[in-house]
């Protein structure tokens, strides 16, 4: 099992925006480290916190909001520093292993910090991951009637159309503020960056808050048959270097298109945002 890494990426709008937000914020800027050294205090803060809740009721831990930040900045410092190609020699105490291309790799069977169950959640979107989990959760013990609950709470919230409607509104909110900035000559990079890593940090509390939704519908031995169960998987995490400069010229340059509002609410139409 692996994830998607949640930061820059080069498709039409990427990783965009929580449901709620309508309002992209000038003020929030993304977080910077310029080192290993700089960033391993924040990475070893953070799997000591993910330590602290270590046999809580999933619920618990999967809706605790400190966490689930926690996890998205320390990822996006990390990306940022790969994207640099700095050597983070720092961090291999905390299981990233250094690729001859400039990615890093981690296994998620000895570090699970860097496998939580909000993002593990996610998977069971996909027809087939569900139906094969499904299996596996009536065998551990779950009711038919709580696995019924399960897919009915899948099928009710569709995660992709939450993020697609959260993508368009910060989009469209991002884009009166850019063609703002850039008539009063203030359109920077600063800009660019807190506006690319808002989208993908509220692309992430989407995702949280559907993943809390999920298991607060469902009641707690349900909630522990479904986290043990993606606790025991097996699987690496890989992060690589990208090309920074082309993402934020793709990214300056749709935003300040003339035709940015009407050719984002054709792609939510037709589901391709």
């Amino acid at each position: 099992m692996s994830f998607r890494r949640c930061l820059l990426a080069l498709p039409l709008l990427a990783l965009v925006a929580s449901a709620s937000a309508v309002e992209f914020d000038e003020k929030l800027r993304a977080p910077l480290v310029r080192s290993g050294a700089e960033l391993k205090p924040k990475l070893e803060s953070y799997v000591s916190l993910v330590k602290s809740v270590q046999g809580r009721e999933p619920l618990e831990v999967v809706s605790n909001a400190t966490l689930a930040r926690d996890h998205f900045d320390t990822v996006w410092s990390l990306g940022r520093l790969v994207d640099a190609r700095q050597p983070l020699p720092e961090l291999e105490a905390l299981g990233f292993v250094a690729k001859p291309n400039g990615s890093y790799t981690i296994n998620t069977t000895d570090h699970p910090e860097w496998r939580p169950l909000h993002q593990s959640l996610t998977l069971l979107t996909n027809t087939g991951v569900m139906d094969g989990s499904a299996e596996a959760f009536l065998a551990r013990g779950m009711s038919t009637e709580q696995l019924a609950l399960l897919r009915q709470y899948v099928a009710d919230h569709d995660l992709e159309r939450a993020r697609d409607e959260g993508k368009l509104k910060l989009g469209l909110a991002a884009n009166k503020v850019a063609k703002k900035l850039q008539k009063l000559k203030r359109l920077d990079d600063n800009f660019m960056w807190s506006y690319i890593y808002q989208k993908s940090l509220d692309d992430s509390e989407i995702i949280h808050r559907w993943a809390s939704g999920l298991l607060q519908a469902l009641e707690p031995q349900s909630r522990r048959i479904i986290a043990s169960y993606f606790d025991e998987q097996r699987g690496s995490w890989s992060i690589s270097p990208t090309p920074v400069e082309p993402a934020v010229k793709y990214e300056r340059d749709l935003l300040l298109r003339p035709d940015f509002e009407q050719l984002v609410q054709k792609a939510f139409k037709e589901g391709t945002l």
